[in-house]
């Protein structure tokens, strides 16, 4: 995943002259629903991507960023990065290194998560909610049952032939580690009738 725009990094630089650098990719999805009273408090969902990089010219680092991957934002951020490591007078020692694979696969990813539909998450908040009612008769007020997902990808590469991912998605792929979080909470801090 993003091969190709760690590969224009990857030319950009050498076509530039920046023997060492790194590349920091993030991208994440959010999501979440609050019930209140079986009716919908907060809905949110978010949907992120960023993109570092670092430039060592001398034992100087330079950092730039972008949220955009396109070929000339991505030669920017490259080119801001190196600027921005001329511009500092702090020397510190950076050593990049290729770090060897992990053999372990965490097996905690279910795909089937990302699967279910907005209006069936909305609708199970919305049971947890009356399962916390219908717990006590004493319970009159749930303060919010929730549910969410997210998921993220993180891939690091380097000048010195690092090229590592950390995939939700792609448990199957040698160098990914998969995990997903569905979480569901419902506060039980409720009014009680006494």
């Amino acid at each position: 995943m993003f091969e190709k725009e760690f590969q224009h990094i990857q030319e950009l630089a050498k076509g530039h002259g920046i023997q060492h650098y790194d590349v920091y990719l993030s991208k994440s999805k959010a999501f979440s629903v609050k019930i209140f009273r079986r009716d919908i408090d907060s809905f949110n969902y978010s949907d992120s991507i960023g993109l570092g990089i670092r430039v060592i010219l001398d034992d100087i680092t330079g950092y730039s960023y972008t949220e955009k991957l396109d070929l000339e934002s991505l030669e920017s951020a490259l080119l801001n990065a190196r600027k921005n490591a001329k511009s500092v007078d702090f020397k510190e020692k950076v050593v990049l290194e290729n770090y060897p694979s992990i053999d372990k696969n965490l097996d905690i990813y279910n795909e089937d998560l990302l699967r279910i539909p907005v209006e069936d998450k909305i609708e199970k908040a919305k049971e947890l909610e009356q399962i916390a009612l219908d717990y006590d008769k004493r319970i009159v007020n749930v303060p919010h049952a929730l549910i969410g997902d997210n998921e993220s990808f993180i891939k690091i590469a380097n000048s010195s032939g690092l090229n590592k991912e950390y995939s939700l998605q792609k448990k199957e792929r040698k160098q990914s580690r998969g995990t997903s979080k569905l979480y569901l909470a419902i506060s039980m801090i409720s009014n009680l009738r006494i």
